[in-house]
């Protein structure tokens, strides 16, 4: 039967929109993985595609001599097995050996990982007692909009199991308050390749440290400080202007929450070395474990599960009974 150029056409084209699934320096990544493959097979006349476990475990290991690299190693098999299933073949990385090979090239290769210490329930509140007014709704507000800004930062990290990189794409307009909880719209977190967005619940409480109340009086803090309703990032960058802080529209730096988190767990009394922008997240986790919420419930509310992003989280009872559950373990 003759080739249907049209048809051919078609298929050409879903595999660029089959492409566009992954952010653009994912795709950059494997391409370059995926052409040094390449070139090591036509360089010993070996077939690139489909390849077979043998050729894919001589190049990782080839690799792993010159880069020294477990990671690498890793992102080599990612890429093949992407451009594999682009093309509708089975991936040789799918191979028992080929994940032994992995597994053992990471205990071989891979530097022991430092890990920060967690902020834990009680250190969460000790952070916000420090930067927060003790009246909340004070008029006279004396402590200052970085310190604002820690705050918040700290509490939604530790109740969303947030990092950093999520916090930063969160813009007040992904905020929504609801009657019992505050539910939060990631726009993208780490684990969400296919951008679908993940959605946090935050359970409203009658304590004086209530989430509520100090996103409203930091949205009012903002807004003060810019002379008009403030709409733009969680975490906004701040340039200090004598005794004021002014506000900008652009989002603060990791480096300059790092800094303002440095300062108070020293001013609190911790050992601020110690600590991390994931100390919050890590600490979440610990809480939420220590509940006896399962490793599955804690990846839905976290945003690891691939489970977790789908578009609507309304329309799923599932998933909010363990937002909601979570949420209420990790309140305060």
């Amino acid at each position: 039967m003759a080739n249907d150029p049209g048809l051919e056409s078609l298929v050409s084209k879903s595999l660029i929109t089959i492409k566009a699934a992954r952010a653009p320096s994912t795709r950059k990544l494997y391409s370059n993985y995926w052409n040094l493959f390449r070139s090591f097979c036509r360089t010993h006349d070996k077939v690139y595609l489909p390849a077979t476990t043998h050729t894919v475990l001589a190049f990782l290991q080839s690799y792993a001599e010159k880069s020294n690299s477990a990671s690498a190693c890793h992102f080599i098999s990612a890429s093949i097995t992407a451009f594999h299933d682009t093309q509708g073949y089975p991936s040789p990385c799918n191979a028992k050996v080929v994940k032994l090979f992995l597994l053992g090239i990471k205990k071989t290769l891979s530097k022991p990982v430092i890990r920060k210490t967690p902020i834990s329930h009680d250190i969460l509140v000790h952070i916000l007692n420090h930067c927060l007014d003790t009246d909340l709704y004070s008029p006279y507000p004396t402590r200052p909009l970085p310190l604002w800004r820690e705050a918040i930062f700290e509490l939604l990290a530790f109740l969303c199991m947030a990092r950093f990189d999520d916090l930063a794409r969160v813009l007040t307009s992904n905020i929504t308050i609801l009657p019992d909880k505050i539910v939060i719209f990631f726009p993208h977190r780490k684990n969400d390749q296919l951008k679908s967005g993940h959605y946090s619940y935050i359970q409203i409480t009658n304590s004086h440290l209530c989430p509520k109340k100090i996103y409203l009086t930091y949205l009012v803090r903002l807004s003060s400080a810019l002379g008009l309703p403030y709409i733009g990032p969680l975490l906004p960058k701040f340039i200090k202007q004598g005794n004021n802080h002014l506000v900008t529209t652009a989002t603060a730096t990791y480096s300059s929450i790092r800094s303002t988190q440095f300062l108070v767990l020293k001013a609190i009394g911790l050992d601020a070395s110690q600590f991390g922008c994931h100390s919050s997240r890590r600490g979440s986790v610990k809480t939420a474990k220590a509940k006896g919420h399962t490793s599955s419930e804690v990846s839905v509310a976290g945003g690891w599960s691939a489970n977790s992003v789908i578009p609507d989280n309304y329309d799923d009872d599932h998933k909010p009974r363990i937002l909601t559950s979570v949420s209420n373990s990790l309140s305060l």
